[in-house]
């Protein structure tokens, strides 16, 4: 949806500057998207800016990202000439827009900056995955050089934390630079008949070779057989075909697995994507939390499990490490070691007050750090340096 999101031009009689917010919002319900409706519920920002949104999307499922159709360009030459009626009408002040690690988001975001440069706007490109170095990599030398122009074209490149400022290290001056976490929003309880004698462990997000789902199936069946109690849920797109994250952080190309296969184990299930009452009462039944991806940035997936107070397993990709402490948040596994994550599992399965204590730092960390308002602030603090 595109349009106004603020309610007054002025902020104590003055006329407060417009940000245009080109990026992607839901559907398709993925990590970005997510991030951009959750910090446009923010007040804060609005209360700063005049805020147009510019909806990027160039897809509608996520198995299409990163895949290159005529349909795509059909779609980014509507996105362009929607663009330049903002640019031209609005005369907005900054530009906010995401920056991708694949070709087809890249090129997207290319013609946005060049847009925002022939009409001398600050751009601000946010990167929300895990390994733009790794995608720089694997161009040519004239790709590269592409790559290199046009973010010497944006004003401020921000990440999701510290450890991901050196994915671009001699691509971005380093004073050009600011962190800009996810945010996530404060959900409500829903009343639910939790059933004590059981552990569900859930994944929620794409079900793909990228996110780890093949080897989470591998030890989540030898757990099944351990513990007669164990549940696992994965809940989400099933992508046979991973387009968008194909290699790990090393370049080996990523296992295949046939997610069609049915589980050994009956209490193995997948499930379609969840949305609203559904996914919470999903998160409210969960005993842990896991994602077992090869490359990540700051999960919002990741963010949901905290706020609802969930412990966590995670492999030690982006930007998790940068917060979330071991045993304290997490038990971290390195990315494609299914024997590592069965440990993990099973030590959480086994210990409820270390389940118990780890939830609660996460419910305090998500409500905290990761209020839609702090986040906010960050981003307004970019914007104005």
């Amino acid at each position: 949806m595109d349009g106004d999101w603020s309610c007054s031009y002025f902020k104590n009689g003055v006329k407060k500057p417009t940000l245009l917010v080109a990026a992607p919002t839901p559907p398709p319900w993925a990590g970005p998207e997510a991030a951009t409706q959750t910090l446009l519920s923010s007040p804060i920002l609005s209360q700063h800016f005049t805020l147009q949104l510019l909806r990027t999307n160039l897809n509608t499922t996520n198995r299409d990202k990163g895949r290159i159709r005529a349909e795509t360009f059909l779609q980014l030459f509507r996105l362009w000439g929607a663009l330049f009626w903002r640019l031209a009408r609005a005369k907005p002040d900054r530009l906010y827009l995401h920056l991708s690690q694949n070709w087809q988001g890249f090129l997207r975001d290319a013609s946005f900056i060049l847009w925002g440069n022939l009409f001398s706007i600050r751009i601000a490109a946010h990167f929300h995955g895990g390994d733009f170095a790794a995608f720089y990599r694997r161009q040519s030398s004239t790709g590269q050089s592409f790559i290199r122009m046009i973010l010497r074209k944006v004003d401020r490149v921000l990440v999701l934390s510290e450890r991901l400022r050196s994915q671009f290290d001699g691509l971005v001056d380093p004073q050009c630079m600011a962190v800009v976490a996810n945010a996530v929003l404060e959900t409500p309880s829903l009343p639910i008949a939790k059933n004590s004698s059981q552990i569900t462990i859930l994944s929620l997000g794409s079900i793909a070779s990228s996110k780890g789902s093949g080897l989470l199936l591998e030890a989540g069946e030898r757990l099944c057989q351990m513990y007669p109690t164990v549940h696992l849920e994965l809940v989400g797109e099933v992508i046979q075909v991973d387009r968008n994250i194909t290699r790990d952080a090393e370049g080996n190309k990523l296992p295949s697995t046939d997610f069609l296969r049915k589980p050994a184990s009956e209490r193995i299930q997948l499930y379609p994507p969840e949305y609203g009452d559904t996914k919470i009462r999903r998160y409210q039944k969960a005993d842990v939390f896991v994602l077992a991806s090869y490359s990540e940035g700051w999960p919002m997936a990741v963010l949901e499990a905290m706020s609802f107070g969930l412990p966590l397993v995670l492999t030690s990709v982006g930007g998790l490490p940068d917060t979330l402490k071991e045993r304290e948040h997490a038990l971290f596994i390195p990315p494609g070691d299914a024997q590592a994550l069965e440990k993990a599992l099973a030590k959480l399965i086994q210990d409820p007050a270390l389940r118990r204590l780890m939830g609660e730092n996460n419910r305090v960390l998500a409500r905290t750090v990761f209020h839609p308002d702090v986040v906010a602030r960050q981003l307004i603090k970019a914007l104005e340096s």
